[in-house]
């Protein structure tokens, strides 16, 4: 929005407090039926069709921005899980996730969840020094007793289906009907 001037002609007077109207209810949430606004305290400057319409505008604008700020995140974090995946995979003899993947027989989904398994384990076990401060507790019977284990298991498509039916993630397959 550009800054008001004195010589401003009388069009783009107008066109600048429409702008501030339309600006103040996308931006601050005013209502609707708001007439008036700090330049404008009497009002004397508010035309609702032209409000309306430059609202509409920068609504446009300013979803379109957030649209496209939302996906540069998506993008950014989906190549960064890609990085990840595949410096795991070459950490673990693999070329790459898509050699772990398709050796496991794996889909992308349990060939990530595999993975975010073993990286969790990971942290966990370097992080046993937290547990330090426990006393004589033995950290991995407390490890053991919350169920996280340092072995790296890679599950097969049938145990993480078993396990995703048990969750209620997935139903189970109907059973076949008796060939007569």
């Amino acid at each position: 929005m550009s800054k008001y001037r004195d010589d401003m002609t009388e069009r783009e007077k107008w066109q600048w407090h429409t702008d501030v109207y339309a600006w103040r209810r996308v931006r601050l949430g005013a209502a609707r039926e708001e007439q008036t606004s700090p330049p404008d305290p009497k009002g004397v400057w508010f035309n609702a069709d032209m409000v309306d319409a430059a609202e509409r505008m920068l609504r446009q604008k300013v979803e379109g921005q957030a649209a496209a700020r939302t996906k540069q995140r998506d993008d950014a974090m989906l190549a960064e899980a890609g990085q990840v995946k595949n410096t795991w995979a070459r950490q673990h003899g693999y070329a790459d996730f898509e050699d772990y993947r398709a050796r496991h027989g794996l889909d992308d989904v349990d060939a990530t969840c595999n993975i975010a398994r073993s990286l969790i384990a990971a942290a966990v076990i370097k992080g046993k020094e937290a547990f330090a401060e426990l006393g004589d507790r033995d950290p991995n019977a407390l490890l053991k007793a919350l169920g996280v284990s340092a072995k790296e298991r890679i599950y097969t498509p049938d145990e993480l289906r078993r396990a995703r039916i048990a969750l209620g993630i997935d139903q189970p397959e109907a059973p076949a009907e008796a060939a007569e």
